[in-house]
């Protein structure tokens, strides 16, 4: 194999890698209506779709080819992988959920979606008690 060759297929590789950093893309099911960012969301799969290479990215929730919403989150690493995909949901008051992160199998990240109406709700409520519950 001559060096013209071994450069182009090393180019390559490293412009999969790169997009592979920028783009990335998983799913997220519920079960009922869940609010990300002011968005509601009814019960069902959707497809999330994010870009970016730092910890703030904007996520695209889609169904088929429709975009459902776009907020903004931030990419945590975390020091071990997942076992199973899971999503944490913050429940107000009224019995209204809202998307607070989202976990994934195999990863060393999670979504983390800044969800202001369900932290103002946080901070009001007396007694303690997070409200959160992991699906």
């Amino acid at each position: 194999m001559n060096y013209r060759l071994q450069g182009g297929i090393v180019l390559v590789l490293s412009l999969v890698l790169t997009a592979a950093a920028y783009a990335t893309e998983s799913q997220f099911e519920t079960t009922s209506k869940v609010q990300v960012n002011g968005k509601q969301l009814a019960p069902g799969s959707y497809k999330l779709k994010w870009k970016g290479s730092g910890p703030n990215v904007e996520v695209q929730f889609t169904q088929g080819r429709k975009i459902l919403a776009v907020v903004p989150a931030k990419v945590e690493k975390i020091n071990s992988e997942y076992d199973r995909d899971a999503a944490v949901f913050q429940t107000d008051g009224g019995g209204g959920r809202s998307l607070v992160e989202t976990r994934f199998a195999g990863r060393t990240y999670k979504l983390v979606f800044n969800n202001e109406a369900a932290q103002a709700d946080q901070e009001n409520r007396p007694g303690g008690g997070d409200g959160k519950s992991v699906q």
